[in-house]
């Protein structure tokens, strides 16, 4: 698993994330069947390919009774169902399943198989020794292949509420023959995390998968990849939408209307800030002083850095996935966790005084982002206070 910032590949992003890697950014690409049908997967995996990226694909069976037009497309749509009939699938079904799994992993040349899994849930038996006989067959597939297998841990809600649940369910999920582990959360509050105790959490979780010494991938990352290097993550998944910035069940709702997007200004993500700013209705309203600290500019922000209000589409998407994949490919470059994690903790308290200079300036921004970083940092500093020792162990693992 190469090292850095991946891209969470598909929900309309294909060509956005395909100019990025064609400029070096990006290490590698998860494609998501249910944002990308399997001729288009095979087609961009071998431009991707040319890159130099790797390549993986999610199956997406976290809520594996939803299924939509592109899903269909891939034959492993016919091993989706409720949970409830899942969990009864025998030899015969979990052959099938090898097959299909085998088939577009091949045909894509993965560089490893991530094995399909539902979300976990608290004191559920039936789901975790369903995971297992999915785990089981999916390392066959990559045995096969001759490539590494990963297990996917999602952790739901039920068990995020509580530590020992977590742990409970981390102590089964740990005994898996996995080669490394794709791994998110289900945090209680789908727009931005930001409970302070789920944050912590968090990354106690990841730090003990990272503790095992194999490769972790953090999924559904976003923003909070800023955090990713603090539990020793290998590899981070980004996305330019938010949901994508975290897990969220709500992608997975079969919707019976027709989706139809809002139309909002373009929002330039910030460094400094580690946040978005609307264009031109918030940067106008910057002082000079304030402009110079807050907005850092890419290849694709040229309108904003002139001052022009009009910022046409896709630019704002590049310039957002740019500016979080240098950023977090910066953090991958410290020489360990407690650097991270001290990093991650200097890069807030940065956001949250230039966001005092904003306030004092009677400015307003409105980011929820920037409203649960002050909970993003007690978390972290809860965190870095309690698993000191542990950063220690895990360097030495390295």
């Amino acid at each position: 698993m190469k090292r850095g910032v991946w891209f969470q590949y598909g929900s309309g992003s294909q060509k956005i994330m395909l100019d990025l890697a064609k400029t070096g950014v990006g290490q590698g690409a998860v494609f998501s069947p249910r944002d990308i049908s399997q001729n288009s997967m095979i087609t961009n995996a071998k431009k991707l390919k040319k890159l130099g990226f790797e390549l993986m694909i999610d199956q997406q069976y976290h809520i594996p009774s939803y299924s939509n037009k592109n899903l269909q497309s891939y034959s492993m749509n016919n091993h989706r169902n409720r949970i409830s009939k899942l969990v009864e699938i025998d030899s015969d079904g979990l052959l099938s399943l090898q097959r299909d799994l085998l088939f577009i992993n091949e045909k894509v040349g993965t560089n490893a198989v991530i094995a399909p899994a539902v979300i976990y849930e608290a004191s559920d038996d039936k789901i975790t020794d369903l995971n297992e006989k999915l785990f089981k067959a999916a390392k066959q597939v990559g045995d096969n292949l001759g490539i590494p297998t990963y297990a996917s841990i999602i952790i739901g809600r039920s068990a995020v509420i509580s530590d020992s649940n977590i742990m409970a369910l981390l102590s089964d999920i740990t005994r898996l023959n996995a080669d490394g582990w794709y791994f998110s959360f289900e945090f209680s509050d789908e727009k931005m995390p930001s409970n302070p105790d789920e944050i912590y959490s968090f990354l106690k979780a990841g730090l003990l998968l990272a503790n095992t010494g194999k490769p972790l991938f953090h999924a559904f990352a976003g923003p909070l990849g800023l955090l990713s290097y603090a539990f020793g993550s290998t590899a981070v998944g980004v996305g330019q939408i938010k949901n994508l910035w975290q897990f969220t069940r709500s992608r997975w709702v079969v919707r019976t209307t027709k989706f139809i997007p809002k139309k909002h200004p373009p929002k330039f993500f910030s460094y400094p800030l580690w946040g978005n700013i609307v264009h031109p209705d918030e940067t106008g309203n910057l002082i000079p002083i304030l402009r110079s600290k807050i907005l850092e500019y890419s290849p694709y922000s040229e309108q904003v850095e002139k001052e022009i209000d009009n910022w046409p589409s896709p630019y704002p998407k590049k310039h957002l996935l740019y500016i979080l994949s240098k950023q977090i490919e910066e953090i991958a470059s410290k020489n360990n966790i407690r650097e991270s994690a001290i990093y991650a903790i200097k890069k807030l308290n940065q956001s949250q005084k230039i966001q005092e200079e904003i306030i004092n300036s009677y400015i307003t921004i409105r980011d929820p982002l920037l409203k649960v970083q002050k909970n993003w940092l007690r978390g972290l500093n809860k965190y870095v206070q309690d698993m000191n020792d542990e950063f220690d162990y895990l360097g030495f693992l390295k």
